[in-house]
């Protein structure tokens, strides 16, 4: 159980330690660094990705393709009725560690892309972690479903 726990961290903290690497590039208007808006961010699990206004969050443009490449994977993987899970799920860490690489972000709508992908980086762990196809045709499903929501929530 330590293993899974440690496991599952080690995706999060990448994506942490991403974040600060741009703090240093980039900063708010206001003086504050990205990494300063990022350490007082609320990544509370399960908080919702709606916007206050109803609007959805913006992602800046070179992240867009990462998560557009993960939702077709998961789409052709369904449509097919693939059962390489296995090769999903290191298609889909590919497109995350791409998508925390080219992060730009700041401010709240980071924190909300962070909320949606913080759980789908925990899926796809799940993923090639399972040996049962059931369990993993589950997880499948949960995936697509998060990437329907992210089509809800961000532009």
């Amino acid at each position: 159980m330590k293993i899974t726990s440690l496991l599952l961290l080690i995706p999060a903290v990448c994506f942490l330690v991403s974040c600060e690497k741009h703090a240093t590039e980039h900063s708010h208007g206001e003086g504050h660094s990205h990494s300063e808006a990022h350490a007082h961010a609320d990544h509370a699990e399960g908080a919702s990705a709606s916007k206050p206004d109803g609007e959805k969050w913006p992602v800046n443009p070179e992240m867009k393709p990462f998560v557009a490449q993960g939702q077709k994977l998961v789409q052709e993987f369904v449509a097919k009725g693939d059962s390489d899970f296995l090769g999903l799920s290191a298609a889909l860490k590919e497109q995350n560690q791409g998508l925390i690489k080219s992060c730009t972000m700041s401010g709240p709508a980071h924190d909300a892309l962070h909320d949606w992908l913080v759980p789908q980086m925990e899926r796809v762990t799940a993923l090639a972690q399972t040996r049962n196809s059931d369990e993993a045709a589950k997880i499948v499903s949960a995936l697509n479903q998060a990437y329907s929501d992210y089509g809800q929530h961000f532009e």
